[in-house]
């Protein structure tokens, strides 16, 4: 776009000094003829940035006034440019375009000196601190001006009830330990703990030890199992964390054995209170049988399957109690149970009382970290994540999603939670789709928070009345992809969760593949943050209270909760009744599963339009599951679609309707005055203004029929040049 007039007014903004170049003609910066404002859209968070000249050089009192901005300030300097233009049909002048200079790439000498010319500070700002993790605690910014502290809401967190598998079994021994001998004149009994040790223990409290201390004596007398007295060494399950029920399944195959001429073997599960005396049930005699007069040996075979009631604190112990016997001479017995082992299988319901926790809402976070960049408030704006409560119209569909820190799941409410924007951006967009930019709203620049369908308006925000130019067209490419992969970054690695159970978590990664052969790239969107929701069940059930000392995996991960607030009511995890039509399958526990909607397999249909613009020529192709961590049987249905599984495969066809056909588009036509102020223009809908780039622009094509397409270049300078990513009508 070429204008024979422009003028330019400078504003120092650390010393409020100002520069209106108006008048002096003289000062005019060297190379005003060529300045250009280009348009240009992100490929990554699809907001729009304007680039300013690069070329500007500055003379006389413009050069001064720079000049004396960076002696006092250094790379520091804030200083803003505003560039004024004539109106082409009428007298006066309008505001064309505002930037801040970059001191950092500063060039002088004696006669000029030469700077780059930015649009706005805010996007310089982001990107400086993006990957910067913050103290979401502190209430200093990092410009040093006082903001607010972090908003916390408090919640009691149910339990998310966990199927506990364990294993132990008895332990190979070169020399059978378990040995004792009676004289003729006695009745000897031989009683014994068997040393164990434990092959899987998902048990987060680790309820299973490894039995360190078998019992090996011989007493005078009938045997009374009464007599019997442990301590905690003899016991397989120890100290039981709460009242539970837990299911045994005890397998024996071992052989009495020895010299004797009458001999009996009894086998107990025993069951103590914590001061290990012991509580009778009904079921703890496991085998109870007499060998054959003279034989000398008894095989002792059982496989009990019980269940068994446990108060908090109390312990189980397996115990033999043998007994041999002869007329005349010396009786012994040995327990012989190798090579093959005794076995005991434990499972358990299992539940945890509620727990107090605390979180910061996903609007309250974006707001904070806003507030510590740039030491304003407000400059961040989410209807996506907003509330009524903080001024929105109406609140958004994943208002109440919360960050939490796996210290705070564990009462240590003290410990600082950190996050970068860069993170909390990339989850946002990993689970939701979301994309950002920079807006002035209230004529203050702002960071936009977005459904991505945002930034791809359905309107006609621009429309070009004649035939454009020089059309040439090609593929996009970027928008094409062979797989597919959603999920979280945590759990990773071999050993994903030290607790067996682990393995039942839904919310880990998912791998799909796209009927496409001809690139060989991932559509990779994977969130910082964990939803996990077993990740964090076993950290709320290592409390402060209990383990005050004790690390664990998830003390310094950020964890997602997707919330409901009841009208005058505390908030609370939603549940599969909250959004889906019928219980799920394929899970643990449905009616205690949370974060459902932040599953992989929902993620991907969140995103399924806009990956999807590749595969529209495959409507009856698939995308295909191919791999998984965790567990991928969970399925779900919503109201009018069919069941949907972690592991299934979607047609291309069920994907909602992409917006964009992934075609460039390039043409030349001339910006005047009136295209300017449309393109930069805003429209209202339903009371929002929102910029007209984000919408479609309408144009007559080289075959003269109209056609649309999402702008992101635009070089207004003289015959003007176009970039467009192809609508999909």
């Amino acid at each position: 776009m070429y204008y024979k007039r422009v003028r330019y007014k400078f504003i120092n903004n650390d010393t409020g000094a100002i520069l209106d170049l108006n008048k002096r003609e003289s000062a005019d910066p060297i190379n005003w003829d060529n300045s250009e404002k280009t348009l240009k859209r992100s490929s990554k968070n699809f907001g729009v940035v304007t680039e300013l000249s690069k070329d500007l050089e500055f003379t006389k009192e413009a050069k001064e006034f720079l000049d004396t901005a960076y002696v006092v300030r250094g790379i520091k300097a804030n200083v803003t440019m505003q560039e004024w233009r004539n109106f082409p049909d009428k007298d006066g002048t309008y505001l064309h375009s505002t930037g801040l200079f970059d001191f950092s790439d500063y060039k002088w000498d004696k006669l000029k000196s030469k700077i780059p010319f930015k649009t706005g500070g805010l996007n310089a700002q982001i990107k400086a601190q993006l990957k910067e993790k913050f103290e979401m605690e502190r209430l200093e910014s990092i410009t040093g001006a006082t903001i607010d502290s972090l908003p916390k809401i408090d919640f009691n967190l149910s339990s998310r009830d966990i199927l506990r598998l364990s294993e132990i079994e008895s332990l190979p021994y070169e020399v059978d330990p378990f040995y004792g001998n009676v004289s003729n004149t006695y009745q000897g009994i031989l009683r014994m703990t068997p040393l164990m040790g434990i092959v899987s223990d998902s048990d987060s409290a680790n309820l299973q030890q490894v039995v360190q201390e078998g019992i090996t004596f011989l007493i005078n007398g009938d045997p009374i199992v009464d007599r019997i007295v442990l301590v905690k060494e003899n016991c397989f399950y120890f100290n039981s964390d709460l009242a539970k029920t837990v299911n045994l399944t005890i397998n024996i195959d071992i052989e009495l054995g020895g010299s004797f001429q009458f001999g009996g073997c009894e086998v107990y599960l025993i069951k103590t209170d914590a001061n290990f005396v012991r509580v009778p049930f009904g079921d703890e005699l496991l085998f109870d049988e007499v060998a054959e007069p003279n034989k000398g040996s008894l095989k002792i075979e059982t496989n009990n399957i019980l269940s068994i009631d446990l108060a908090e604190n109390e312990n189980l112990a397996l115990v033999f109690i043998a007994e041999v016997s002869r007329n005349s001479g010396q009786a012994f017995a040995q327990l012989r149970y190798y090579p093959d082992p005794i076995t005991i299988n434990i499972s358990e319901d299992s539940t945890f009382p509620n727990t107090p926790v605390k979180a910061s809402l996903y609007h309250d976070v974006g707001d904070k970290l806003m507030q510590i960049i740039t030491g304003q408030k407000k400059a961040f704006y989410s209807e996506f994540f907003g509330r009524t409560d903080l001024g929105y119209v109406k609140n958004g569909e994943f208002a109440n999603v919360a960050f939490s820190l796996g210290f705070w799941i564990r009462q240590f409410f003290d410990e600082k939670f950190q996050f970068s924007l860069g993170d909390y951006i990339e989850t946002s967009n990993a689970i939701f789709n979301t994309g950002w930019g920079i807006e002035l709203i209230n004529n203050k620049e702002t960071l936009v928070l977005e459904d991505m369908r945002y930034f791809f308006q359905e309107g006609v925000g621009i429309t070009l009345p004649n035939q454009v130019s020089n059309v040439r067209r090609e593929v996009a490419t970027e928008f094409y992809n062979s797989s597919y992969e959603f999920g979280y970054e945590k759990p990773n690695g071999d050993n994903l969760y030290e607790e067996a159970m682990g393995l039942d978590e839904y919310n880990g990664k998912r791998g799909f593949t796209a009927p496409i052969t001809r690139v060989d790239t991932t559509y990779k969107k994977i969130s910082k943050a964990r939803a996990d929701r077993y990740g964090i069940e076993f950290a709320r059930r290592k409390p402060l209270e209990k383990f005050p000392q004790e690390d664990t995996r998830y003390d310094s991960s950020a964890f997602l909760f997707d919330l409901e607030h009841p009208l005058g009511q505390q908030y609370r995890e939603r549940v599969w009744q909250d959004d889906y039509e019928v219980q799920p399958t394929g899970v643990y526990s449905p009616d205690t599963a949370t974060n459902l909607r932040l599953t992989p397999f929902r993620n991907l249909q969140r995103h399924g339009w806009f990956f999807g613009a590749a595969l529209q020529k495959f409507q009856d192709e698939k995308v295909r599951f191919s791999n998984s961590k965790l567990n991928s049987k969970l399925t779900t249905k919503l109201p009018g679609e069919p069941p949907r599984s972690e592991d299934g495969d979607i047609l291309v066809s069920d994907l909602q309707k992409p917006r964009f056909i992934p075609e460039w588009i390039y043409f030349d036509y001339k910006v005047d005055f009136a295209i300017n102020e449309m393109v930069y223009g805003k429209t209202n809908v339903s009371g929002r203004l929102i910029p007209n780039f984000y919408f479609k622009v309408e144009f007559i094509n080289e075959f003269g029929l109209r056609e649309y397409g999402y702008l992101f270049e635009l070089k207004p300078n003289k015959e003007g040049k176009w970039k467009l990513l192809k609508a999909n009508i």
